[in-house]
């Protein structure tokens, strides 16, 4: 619901073979793409996954979507709290950062707004509560509704994939 312009979204894959379908992108062709000005609005990179979420309560598996830079900005979504990340949160050895759905927000940090600034750990990494999702907003799939989201380039971390940003 909070996603500006729902009809100018589409979803870009490509095609391994009859055998394995539908494929997603490397981060490097994911790079390779989005320079050229081929998307309107801007393309953006996901990879969802489960992640440990400590902090506040006993330890807790939630679904954590690893986003480009610019995807809040491309989607047209406004954190209801704080703000949302950039392009300079996304670059490797910068701080983690994290964005909270309400929905988490609300069940598991009993919509508290001093969790701004504060530290959460995922996967046993630190990272910083920046923004709060606006209310009804998980994602940009229905029926995979994330609980945050944290840069990619935090993906070989949360993965344990060292090469994962370079391999094409």
């Amino acid at each position: 619901p909070a996603i500006a312009d729902k009809a100018g979204l589409v979803n870009v894959h490509r095609w391994q073979n009859d055998k394995d379908g539908v494929q997603g992108f490397s981060y490097p062709a994911y790079r390779a793409l989005e320079g050229p000005d081929l998307f309107e609005g801007g393309l953006v990179a996901f990879n969802g996954r489960g992640l440990s979420l400590q902090g506040k309560g006993a330890p807790e598996l939630v679904f954590g979507m690893l986003v480009s830079g610019n995807y809040f900005e491309a989607l047209g979504v406004r954190p209801a709290l704080g703000r949302a990340f950039g392009r300079g949160d996304d670059r490797r050895g910068t701080a983690g950062v994290v964005v909270l759905s309400d929905s988490i927000w609300q069940r598991r940090f009993g919509g508290d707004p001093g969790i701004l600034g504060a530290p959460i750990r995922l996967n046993g990494h630190s990272f910083t509560v920046i923004g709060i999702g606006p209310p009804r907003f998980s994602g940009q799939f229905v029926g995979f509704a994330a609980d945050l989201w944290i840069p990619l380039s935090w993906a070989p971390a949360m993965s344990g994939q060292a090469d994962l940003l370079e391999n094409p």
